[in-house]
């Protein structure tokens, strides 16, 4: 079909279309580039760059299908409109949001284990070209499928083609319930919210969702006019961005992009005399030396500061205090604060953001929603108030 569109096409229009199909493969490697180029880099942003780098793959790979022809290449690895890209980005794109919020679970075992289907797709294209699948008796379009299901080599493709949808399917589902967990348990790790909620992430996973199912519709709308290839190249083209925009400016979630795992252990948790050591030196770490000034303040922080696990600390605040490790490094920031404003004779002279800077609110936002939560009342109206 694409050649027969070429045919009918004038030089300068087969120029432009080249320069189309083109625009995605260099604004991906071009964004590949950019994060490589960076200075400080995370294991997510190296995933990140994988990513791009799958996705210019991907625009070669069509380039070559839409402007050559392989034979049987074209009707096996390449079919239906890069079906290898998806069942191979799948797990690529898995592997940033495991790199960001899982760090220490990328490892060489776990990247083979999750390629592993995309290596049997291969393996699959090759299989087929055993059964004697041959231009023109093998079309991998869904109309011819459904007609010549008789044939092995179709039998396969719809294999493949099931491969694809449940990967991509299975691996967004699993995207979706790590953010979810994470949202879930961010004031259990983090004493702030701001930047560490991965709102973002929401639009990155939109523009792999829009890019990994694209391939259906060239499979569903088998004759596809040129203008509405031309809609598919201009979303490729905003998903790269969406994808960049959204993943550059990530931030750090583990120090050293690495974090023990949790601990397991049974509902007695540490043993007793461990539990009195942490809890006493959980009030000297907050009391006598003022850790909760500090604005970026995770549990993974004090759990190094306290030479114990997250998971210890994490129990002891909830059980110990009755709250979560946010609610209990803010309640510190907001009593030194509210220690200060009492202090002030003239309110004129208080400075409130300068202030809950001091005292450790990673912004002015999450300060004054921490503060109207406590005390039904803006920074500003309890001052005023006080007079």
């Amino acid at each position: 079909m694409a050649h027969d569109t070429l045919q009918t096409l004038s030089n300068t229009q087969n120029y432009l279309m080249l320069i189309f199909f083109l625009t995605p493969f260099f604004t991906a490697m071009s964004m590949f580039v950019v994060i490589a180029l960076r200075k400080i880099k995370s294991r997510s942003l190296v995933a990140l760059q994988y990513v791009f780098l799958a996705m210019a793959g991907n625009s070669m790979l069509y380039i070559i299908k839409f402007f050559f022809s392989f034979s049987l290449l074209d009707y096996s690895v390449m079919g239906y409109h890069n079906l290898l890209y998806g069942v191979m980005s799948a797990p690529v794109f898995y592997f940033y949001f495991v790199a960001l919020l899982r760090p220490w679970k990328v490892r060489a075992r776990f990247v083979l284990v999750h390629l592993s289907p995309a290596m049997a797709f291969v393996l699959a294209s090759f299989t087929m070209q055993l059964l004697g699948c041959e231009e023109p008796e093998c079309y991998m379009r869904w109309s011819d499928l459904l007609a010549n299901m008789h044939q092995p080599a179709n039998v396969v493709s719809l294999l493949m083609l099931a491969t694809y949808l449940v990967q991509t399917t299975l691996y967004i589902a699993m995207i979706v319930k790590m953010l979810y967990v994470h949202r879930k348990n961010i004031k259990h790790e983090y004493s702030y919210t701001d930047g560490v909620n991965l709102k973002w992430a929401n639009w990155a996973l939109l523009a792999y969702v829009c890019y990994a199912y694209m391939p259906m519709f060239f499979i569903v709308f088998e004759n596809l006019e040129l203008p509405l290839m031309l809609i598919f190249i201009a979303i490729t083209i905003f998903s790269l961005f969406l994808l960049f925009f959204a993943g550059y400016h990530q931030p750090l979630l583990y120090p050293n992009d690495s974090a023990e795992p949790e601990v397991k252990f049974g509902s007695m948790g540490p043993a007793p005399e461990s539990r009195d050591r942490i809890h006493s030196d959980l009030i000297e770490l907050f009391e006598v030396q003022k850790r909760y000034r500090e604005v970026n303040l995770s549990i993974n922080d004090v759990a190094k500061y306290l030479n114990t696990n997250r998971t210890y600390v994490s129990k002891i605040i909830n059980e110990a205090f009755g709250m979560n490790f946010y609610a209990f490094v803010n309640r510190y920031r907001m009593s030194e604060f509210m220690q200060r404003m009492q202090s002030e004779g003239n309110s004129n002279n208080f400075k409130i953001r300068e202030v809950s800077e001091q005292v450790g609110f990673k912004s002015y936002t999450s300060f004054y929603n921490f503060f109207k939560e406590q005390t039904g009342y803006t920074p500003s109206e309890y001052l005023k108030k006080r007079i």
